[in-house]
Protein backbone atom coordinates (compact mmCIF):
# COMPACT_ATOMS: atom_id res chain seq x y z
CA UNK A 1 0.00 0.00 0.00
CA UNK A 2 2.72 2.45 0.85
CA UNK A 3 6.24 2.23 -0.51
CA UNK A 4 8.84 3.26 2.02
CA UNK A 5 11.65 5.27 0.54
CA UNK A 6 14.88 6.33 2.10
CA UNK A 7 13.37 9.75 2.78
CA UNK A 8 10.36 8.32 4.56
CA UNK A 9 12.53 5.95 6.68
CA UNK A 10 14.73 8.83 7.62
CA UNK A 11 11.62 10.79 8.48
CA UNK A 12 10.36 7.92 10.65
CA UNK A 13 13.59 7.92 12.64
CA UNK A 14 13.31 11.64 13.10
CA UNK A 15 9.72 11.26 14.26
CA UNK A 16 10.87 9.15 17.18
CA UNK A 17 13.37 11.79 18.22
CA UNK A 18 11.50 15.00 17.43
CA UNK A 19 7.92 13.92 17.69
CA UNK A 20 5.10 13.67 15.27
CA UNK A 21 5.00 17.39 14.40
CA UNK A 22 8.56 17.32 13.19
CA UNK A 23 7.83 14.13 11.20
CA UNK A 24 5.02 15.86 9.35
CA UNK A 25 7.31 18.80 8.57
CA UNK A 26 10.07 16.52 7.23
CA UNK A 27 7.68 14.49 5.08
CA UNK A 28 6.19 17.71 3.68
CA UNK A 29 9.62 19.17 2.97
CA UNK A 30 10.80 16.00 1.25
CA UNK A 31 8.18 16.35 -1.44
CA UNK A 32 6.84 12.87 -0.67
CA UNK A 33 3.23 12.64 -1.80
CA UNK A 34 1.57 9.27 -1.56
CA UNK A 35 -1.74 10.53 -3.10
CA UNK A 36 -0.76 12.58 -6.13
CA UNK A 37 -3.58 14.34 -7.96
CA UNK A 38 -3.55 13.25 -11.57
CA UNK A 39 -4.60 16.65 -12.97
CA UNK A 40 -1.92 18.59 -11.09
CA UNK A 41 1.77 18.34 -11.89
CA UNK A 42 4.04 17.25 -9.07
CA UNK A 43 5.88 20.31 -7.72
CA UNK A 44 8.31 20.83 -4.95
CA UNK A 45 6.61 22.48 -1.98
CA UNK A 46 6.30 26.25 -2.46
CA UNK A 47 4.48 28.47 0.04
CA UNK A 48 1.36 30.18 -1.34
CA UNK A 49 -0.88 32.83 0.15
CA UNK A 50 -4.34 31.71 1.18
CA UNK A 51 -7.12 32.51 -1.27
CA UNK A 52 -10.73 31.79 -0.43
CA UNK A 53 -12.61 29.59 -2.84
CA UNK A 54 -14.32 31.44 -5.68
CA UNK A 55 -17.99 32.10 -5.24
CA UNK A 56 -20.17 32.11 -8.30
CA UNK A 57 -23.05 34.18 -6.96
CA UNK A 58 -23.97 37.83 -6.81
CA UNK A 59 -26.56 39.98 -5.05
CA UNK A 60 -29.40 41.98 -6.55
CA UNK A 61 -31.17 44.65 -4.51
CA UNK A 62 -34.69 45.71 -5.56
CA UNK A 63 -37.46 47.71 -3.94
CA UNK A 64 -40.46 45.93 -2.51
CA UNK A 65 -43.93 47.10 -3.53
CA UNK A 66 -45.12 50.27 -1.78
CA UNK A 67 -47.09 49.63 1.39
CA UNK A 68 -50.47 51.22 2.03
CA UNK A 69 -50.65 54.83 3.19
CA UNK A 70 -50.89 55.20 6.95
CA UNK A 71 -53.38 57.31 8.86
CA UNK A 72 -53.47 61.04 8.26
CA UNK A 73 -51.58 63.08 10.85
CA UNK A 74 -54.61 65.37 11.43
CA UNK A 75 -58.39 65.15 10.93
CA UNK A 76 -58.67 68.51 9.11
CA UNK A 77 -56.64 71.50 8.04
CA UNK A 78 -54.10 69.65 5.91
CA UNK A 79 -52.07 66.74 7.19
CA UNK A 80 -49.70 64.15 5.82
CA UNK A 81 -49.80 60.44 5.12
CA UNK A 82 -46.74 58.25 4.55
CA UNK A 83 -46.16 54.90 2.94
CA UNK A 84 -42.99 52.84 2.98
CA UNK A 85 -41.05 50.32 0.94
CA UNK A 86 -38.01 48.20 1.76
CA UNK A 87 -34.90 47.28 -0.16
CA UNK A 88 -34.79 43.51 -0.55
CA UNK A 89 -31.54 41.66 -1.24
CA UNK A 90 -31.59 38.47 -3.30
CA UNK A 91 -28.62 36.18 -3.87
CA UNK A 92 -28.41 34.86 -7.42
CA UNK A 93 -26.27 31.81 -8.16
CA UNK A 94 -24.20 32.02 -11.31
CA UNK A 95 -21.94 34.61 -12.91
CA UNK A 96 -22.88 38.24 -12.62
CA UNK A 97 -22.19 41.57 -11.03
CA UNK A 98 -23.79 42.87 -7.82
CA UNK A 99 -26.69 45.21 -8.60
CA UNK A 100 -28.23 47.84 -6.36
CA UNK A 101 -31.53 49.00 -7.87
CA UNK A 102 -32.73 50.63 -4.63
CA UNK A 103 -32.42 54.24 -5.71
CA UNK A 104 -34.66 56.88 -4.18
CA UNK A 105 -36.44 57.32 -0.85
CA UNK A 106 -37.75 54.58 1.41
CA UNK A 107 -41.02 56.48 1.94
CA UNK A 108 -43.39 58.74 0.05
CA UNK A 109 -45.87 61.18 1.47
CA UNK A 110 -49.00 62.98 0.37
CA UNK A 111 -51.29 65.62 1.80
CA UNK A 112 -54.58 64.53 3.32
CA UNK A 113 -57.65 65.98 5.05
CA UNK A 114 -57.05 69.35 3.41
CA UNK A 115 -60.56 70.64 4.20
CA UNK A 116 -60.72 73.41 6.77
CA UNK A 117 -61.40 72.59 10.39
CA UNK A 118 -64.73 73.76 11.84
CA UNK A 119 -64.31 76.63 14.29
CA UNK A 120 -67.10 77.54 16.68
CA UNK A 121 -67.64 81.26 17.18
CA UNK A 122 -67.06 83.00 20.50
CA UNK A 123 -68.21 86.40 21.73
CA UNK A 124 -65.90 89.37 21.72
CA UNK A 125 -65.95 92.03 24.48
CA UNK A 126 -68.99 94.12 25.23
CA UNK A 127 -68.91 97.69 23.95
CA UNK A 128 -69.24 100.62 26.35
CA UNK A 129 -72.75 101.64 27.32
CA UNK A 130 -74.17 104.22 24.95
CA UNK A 131 -77.33 106.32 25.17
CA UNK A 132 -80.05 105.00 22.94
CA UNK A 133 -82.90 107.32 23.87
CA UNK A 134 -84.13 109.47 26.67
CA UNK A 135 -87.61 110.34 27.96
CA UNK A 136 -87.58 113.02 30.52
CA UNK A 137 -85.49 111.86 33.44
CA UNK A 138 -85.11 108.35 32.10
CA UNK A 139 -82.49 107.21 29.64
CA UNK A 140 -82.15 103.94 27.80
CA UNK A 141 -78.61 102.70 27.20
CA UNK A 142 -77.39 99.89 25.01
CA UNK A 143 -74.21 97.89 24.57
CA UNK A 144 -73.30 95.30 21.93
CA UNK A 145 -70.90 92.52 21.24
CA UNK A 146 -69.91 90.54 18.14
CA UNK A 147 -69.44 86.86 17.51
CA UNK A 148 -65.89 87.34 16.24
CA UNK A 149 -63.52 86.06 18.88
CA UNK A 150 -63.16 83.96 16.75
CA UNK A 151 -65.88 84.15 14.14
CA UNK A 152 -67.39 80.78 13.21
CA UNK A 153 -66.00 79.18 10.05
CA UNK A 154 -66.06 75.92 8.11
CA UNK A 155 -69.40 74.92 9.55
CA UNK A 156 -68.62 75.92 13.13
CA UNK A 157 -71.47 77.01 15.45
CA UNK A 158 -72.56 80.62 15.87
CA UNK A 159 -72.29 82.15 19.35
CA UNK A 160 -75.09 81.33 21.79
CA UNK A 161 -76.88 84.21 23.49
CA UNK A 162 -77.81 87.82 22.72
CA UNK A 163 -75.55 90.25 20.93
CA UNK A 164 -76.96 93.34 22.72
CA UNK A 165 -78.19 94.47 26.14
CA UNK A 166 -80.23 97.48 27.18
CA UNK A 167 -80.75 99.15 30.51
CA UNK A 168 -82.79 102.04 31.90
CA UNK A 169 -80.98 104.72 33.82
CA UNK A 170 -82.83 107.24 36.01
CA UNK A 171 -81.36 110.66 35.96
CA UNK A 172 -81.85 112.93 38.95
CA UNK A 173 -83.49 116.24 38.12
CA UNK A 174 -81.19 119.22 38.49
CA UNK A 175 -81.34 121.14 41.80
CA UNK A 176 -81.87 124.87 41.56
Amino acid sequence: MQILTYTSVLGFKLAIILGLAAFVAVISASGYNHHPRPHQPHHHHQPQSYQPPRSYSYTVKNWSAWGAYGACSVTCGGGEQKRYRTCKTTTVHGYGKDQDNCVGPTYSRRRCNTHCCPVDGAWGRWSHWANKSSHGYQKVQIRTRHCNYPAPKCGGRYCHGANSQTRKVHVQPPHY
